[in-house]
């Protein structure tokens, strides 16, 4: 038996309450939402937790479904949650763009699909059962391999090829239910793709948290894998984390660190400071940063001419005196504004800021006024 939400437009809701009874007389459990919602309901969050115990949700499409804020927010959420959708046309209709890549059931005419629904309902309750399998640490090599292979089946369905690419690609557009897939198949959390990038470095880019969290869930995954690449003669480094903090990502930099991200990788702290985000700056100072990377990012600062933030490395062991800084603290503070002025009201409270701190002093430094 599967458990099946049903969305659908209200100008719909006799055909929907036809499917409803289908489902129910050949065994299933649906839902919509008049079932469950009352006056004074907080309506998402009831939703929301009867589309996550669901097994598949089938959308109902008209032109009035297809305007539909709350039936898009439906099969949206159902989609997040690792849910099988399956649209059924009900009439021809514009599709959503992520609606339009499935398999949609045709309802248009009077020789309707209600075998085929019955069917794709049952392999999609089959693979919600693959997915959410609990496999114990101690089972036996048979069993997980019986559960691999099931896993490869249901990828096999879907016509994703078990590979290192297609699994990051799935991280990439989010899908959550084709990388349950592929880590239940047995599929390594940190294998690397043709360019050299992971999972959680593409669910970082994408900038999808309810992706990095899953990533993250699995106690294999290892969140300070660098990706390195080459371009135009210059080598780049990030990871997840220096990409979140690129991005300004909050939640996800918060993930991250609590996973064990190292700030000391990639230019993270120093990344901070080019964007000026002191929220982002002040949480990854609270994970071991490194002396190294303190002073990066304190001079990145300068650069910057941001003083509070140059007062926030400060205040956390930034080597002010550091000789080797000199020339370039010179030649950043001093160069040429757009108009050809070297004394800017910035350049000047920076250099007093460092001149009260004694920064280079004694190294044949400008930093005077």
């Amino acid at each position: 038996m599967a458990k099946v939400f049903v969305s659908y437009d209200r100008e719909d809701s006799d055909f929907a309450e036809l499917v409803q009874g289908r489902l129910e007389k050949a065994g299933h459990d649906t839902v919509m939402d008049a079932d469950i919602l009352n006056a004074g309901d907080d309506w998402r969050d009831k939703l929301d937790q009867a589309i996550k115990d669901a097994h598949v949700l089938l959308v109902i499409m008209t032109p009035e479904a297809d305007a539909s804020k709350y039936v898009a927010y439906e099969w949206a959420f159902a989609m997040g949650a690792g849910l099988t959708v399956i649209p059924l046309e009900l009439q021809a209709t514009t599709f959503h763009s992520r609606l339009g890549i499935l398999q949609r059931l045709d309802f248009t005419n009077k020789a309707r699909p209600w075998s085929a629904l019955l069917t794709e309902i049952e392999k999609a309750a089959e693979a919600h059962a693959i997915t959410t399998m609990s496999v114990p640490a101690n089972a036996s090599p048979a069993i997980q391999r019986a559960v691999n292979a099931k896993a490869r089946v249901a990828l096999a369905e879907l016509s994703l090829a078990y590979t290192a690419d297609t699994f990051v690609d799935a991280a990439e557009r989010n899908d959550l239910y084709a990388i349950d897939l592929f880590i239940t198949a047995g599929m390594d959390p940190n294998v690397k793709n043709r360019d050299g990038s992971t999972a959680l470095i593409a669910a970082a880019l994408s900038g999808d948290l309810e992706t990095v969290s899953l990533l993250l869930a699995n106690v294999s995954i290892d969140p300070n894998i660098e990706w390195v690449r080459k371009k135009s003669g210059y080598q780049f480094i990030d990871t997840a984390l220096s990409i979140a903090v690129s991005w300004e990502n909050m939640a996800i930099v918060k993930v991250l660190l609590q996973a064990g991200a190292n700030i000391n990788l990639a230019d993270a702290l120093r990344r901070a400071a080019i964007k000026g985000n002191e929220a982002i700056l002040r949480m990854l100072l609270q994970y071991n940063a490194s002396r190294k990377s303190i002073n990066d990012a304190f001079y990145q600062a300068v650069i910057a001419r941001n003083i509070d933030f140059m007062r926030i490395f400060v205040d956390h062991g930034a080597d002010v005196y550091n000789e080797g800084r000199c020339a370039m603290l010179n030649g950043n503070l001093y160069r040429p504004t757009i108009h050809g002025t070297t004394e800017t009201v910035e350049a000047f409270a920076v250099v007093e800021q460092l001149i009260a701190w004694g920064v280079c002093a004694g190294h044949g430094t400008k930093l005077e006024r």
